[in-house]
């Protein structure tokens, strides 16, 4: 069966938890999680330190490549605010420290 010209989701779990994949032709899966584990997933990443890199292109021949170092509970503030950018987000690992400034100096 479809729902606007997607087929239902039929959950792979009795909790309705499971992969799905949403298009054959430009093939992403995304994961049904229950609410119990949304809560483990935030609370476990706003701990973490996160390091994102983004382009921002400029008129010039030259962009600017950003990095910055966000902490996993600023980090749906943090992509939210620059969303309204045009910045393409090129990375986002989690690290265990941030570098040293004299690194970049």
């Amino acid at each position: 069966m479809t729902i606007l010209g997607r087929r239902e989701y039929i959950p792979q779990f009795p909790d309705e938890s499971g992969w799905d994949l949403e298009n054959k032709k430009a093939p992403y899966f995304y994961e049904h999680i229950t609410l119990q584990e949304v809560k483990k997933l935030k609370a476990a990443s706003a701990k973490q330190l996160y390091k994102i890199v983004m382009i921002v292109p400029t008129p010039l021949e030259y962009h600017h490549k950003d990095t910055f170092f966000v902490k996993g509970s600023h980090l749906d503030r943090f992509l939210e605010h620059y969303s309204e950018y045009a910045a393409y987000v090129v990375s986002i690992e989690r690290v265990e420290q941030m570098p040293p400034t004299e690194e970049k100096l």
